[in-house]
């Protein structure tokens, strides 16, 4: 009976050792591998369109990139195309659709509170800015906060 156990115990071992073998690693992307066949084509058109200053294009495929590759440099490039092009609330939108996935992205709130600055919505810039200071303590935030409270001419 104890030997009967103790096979068992030895078989339901091995079959969970081999169970967490034969699992595939989830495949890791890094920035400089491509993800598919025409990716340096696509980025080449979109630096090509910002050296162009067809920013507004040049946000599209960003985005585009973005949808294709999950590479997170692709969809901020796309949402700075966007502000330089004065299209802010789209890239607010973007954001704000973004952040579900990608809390405590702080790149991407740097980029909301210069959304929020270029289309002068000042208060909400620096509700996201004293926020974004606060998690990361970090001095080029608390410029962004400065900045915020000097177009608000709040000197006190």
């Amino acid at each position: 009976m104890r030997r009967t156990a103790y096979y068992l115990s030895f078989i339901f071992f091995v079959l969970f050792l081999s169970g967490c073998v034969a699992q595939k690693p989830i495949p890791s992307v890094k920035g400089h591998e491509k993800v598919f066949e025409n990716e340096d084509i696509y980025i080449l058109l979109a630096l090509h369109l910002e050296q162009s200053h067809n920013f507004k294009e040049a946000a599209v495929v960003f985005a585009d990139l973005y949808k294709e590759t999950s590479k997170k440099e692709y969809i901020y490039r796309s949402l700075k195309n966007e502000i330089i092009s004065n299209q802010n609330k789209k890239a607010i939108e973007t954001i704000d659709a973004l952040s579900a996935d990608h809390k405590g992205d702080f790149e991407l709130m740097r980029i909301k509170v210069m959304a929020l600055m270029r289309g002068e919505e000042f208060l909400e810039a620096k509700e996201v800015a004293l926020k974004l200071s606060k998690q990361t303590n970090s001095v080029d935030d608390y410029l962004l906060v400065a900045e915020t409270y000097i177009k608000l001419q709040e000197f006190e």
